[in-house]
């Protein structure tokens, strides 16, 4: 998503699938990579692409990630941004 004066529009929204781990520990454990080329973005989850998108508007900004399930609980480790 992205967002301008606290409005936000979605780029991607994915479901679950057999890519990602579900549970707790490492097992569970899951890479999520977003790259970006111009005005396009790729999506991996462990390895996988699981979304392409395509966006004109961002020339410049700020990174972020909503998690939206009842119960889920998110954490980071060893959180990297990179920028070629």
């Amino acid at each position: 998503s992205k967002g301008t004066n606290n409005a936000w529009t979605r780029i991607w929204h994915g479901n679950f699938g057999a890519e990602f781990h579900l549970g707790h520990g490492a097992q569970a454990s899951n890479t999520f990579r977003v790259f970006m080329q111009g005005n396009s973005f790729t999506f991996t989850v462990n390895g996988k692409v699981v979304k392409t998108a395509q966006d004109k508007s961002f020339q410049s900004g700020m990174v972020g990630m909503i998690v939206n399930l009842n119960g889920t609980e998110v954490a980071f480790k060893d959180l990297l941004l990179t920028h070629n």
